[in-house]
């Protein structure tokens, strides 16, 4: 959504603007480092796919997202920041993400990335709680209360989302 890169290309010096296959890429400098910030859209397809464009087209180093999660941790409140430690699939079963390409119920994060993530959060003067943990994706926003309770029973995660698990993937 735009809304989730807004504050993004707000700090952004732009470069070039290029569309592809209907996604925006902009392409620019944020605080000293050349970037890319793209809006996929809704879902793990869009997610799959803009992913594709930024290491095929781009030759990108590291793919960070960011946007809006729901909470399912305790601990965590609106307005925190959840950074992932893994993600995975809740609409796939384990067993068949285990069996199947590409062989693994999870995608691990890059421990430099979370470390980044968890030291700019914390250097913020405006108190942003950052929590990390397990982030899961599916195709649905999770409304239902059962199926929230299953998705914590199931993998104790810090927080859901739809695109995650396949930038991960």
């Amino acid at each position: 959504m735009q809304i989730e890169i807004d504050l993004l290309l707000e700090k952004l010096v732009i470069q070039e603007e290029q569309t592809i296959a209907g996604m925006p890429f902009y392409i620019g400098e944020f605080m000293g480092t050349e970037v890319i910030i793209a809006r996929s859209g809704v879902g793990k397809v869009n997610a799959a796919a803009c992913a594709q464009t930024l290491i095929h087209k781009f030759n990108v180093d590291s793919i960070i997202n960011t946007g809006v999660a729901g909470g399912l941790h305790p601990d965590v409140k609106v307005g925190d920041v959840v950074i992932s430690t893994n993600v995975t699939h809740h609409d796939i079963s384990k067993n068949q993400m285990k069996k199947l390409f590409p062989f693994q119920e999870e995608f691990i994060a890059s421990k430099e990335l979370i470390e980044l993530a968890s030291k700019a959060c914390n250097s913020n003067s405006s108190n942003i709680q950052a929590h990390e943990g397990r982030i899961v994706s599916g195709e649905c926003f999770v409304e239902d209360s059962k199926l929230k309770a299953k998705l914590i029973d199931e993998y104790a995660p810090h927080c859901t989302e739809m695109e995650g698990a396949a930038i991960g993937h």
